[in-house]
């Protein structure tokens, strides 16, 4: 009676051994690796209504509401630990100008920016498919005011660069050992922008973009 039992209990145990090693190896194949990557994302953008000021004169600001754009970065990341990765992100926005103040008046005209970041991430968790994920980033942004006009009349056509910073919240899924995909929110702003209307007025607007983003990776 024992050996039966005893050889029942020891296939049950190699059964479940075999069934656990294929699930133990697929985890410890999608642990995070060392080495670099390259990223794509694409997304919409919601611009912050920007006051576009006359430092050091007594005239009011114009008040300058954008209509939601798109967003778009591409980075070359690099992985040291588990946790920590940098990333080098190329990024730009684009938003058309809808209205501006005083009371919401029509305007026209279009904003671009570009910006170059560098992030650090720090991922929550660095086992399974899905690891949140947080990132700050420092760098340079560029922005032309194009055409900008209210009420018909031109208003702003230039373009300047100032200090940028970025907070980065999100989520990825590890595909395999070489694919991840991810969606993440991104709060990018901007120092100020010292640009000049038609007059040659010095104006000082500055940049505060909303974005949510969807992107690919690729380590290599």
């Amino acid at each position: 009676m024992r050996c039966p039992a005893i050889r029942f209990m020891v296939a049950t145990s190699l059964l479940a051994a075999t069934a656990h090693a294929p699930a133990q190896s697929q985890t410890q194949t999608l642990r995070p690796a060392t080495g670099w990557d390259l990223s794509a994302h694409l997304g919409a953008a919601r611009m912050q209504d920007m006051l576009a000021g006359y430092p050091g004169q007594d005239r009011p600001p114009y008040e300058l509401s954008y209509d939601a754009g798109a967003a778009w970065a591409v980075g070359l990341g690099y992985r040291w630990h588990p946790h920590w990765r940098a990333e080098l992100e190329l990024g730009g926005r684009h938003h058309a100008l809808a209205h501006s103040s005083p009371a919401a008046s029509p305007a026209s005209g279009t904003l671009d920016s570009l910006h170059l970041m560098g992030n650090l991430y720090f991922d929550l968790l660095t086992t399974g498919h899905w690891r949140p994920y947080v990132g700050v980033g420092i760098g340079r942004s560029w922005a032309r005011f194009a055409d900008h006009a209210v009420n018909g009349t031109p208003l702003l056509d230039d373009s300047a660069n100032a200090w940028a910073w970025q907070f980065i919240a999100g989520m990825r899924y590890q595909y395999d050992t070489r694919w991840s995909f991810s969606a993440d929110y991104r709060y990018l702003a901007s120092g100020e922008l010292q640009v000049a209307d038609r007059s040659g007025a010095l104006m000082d607007p500055s940049l505060r973009s909303h974005a949510l983003m969807f992107g690919a990776s690729r380590r290599f």
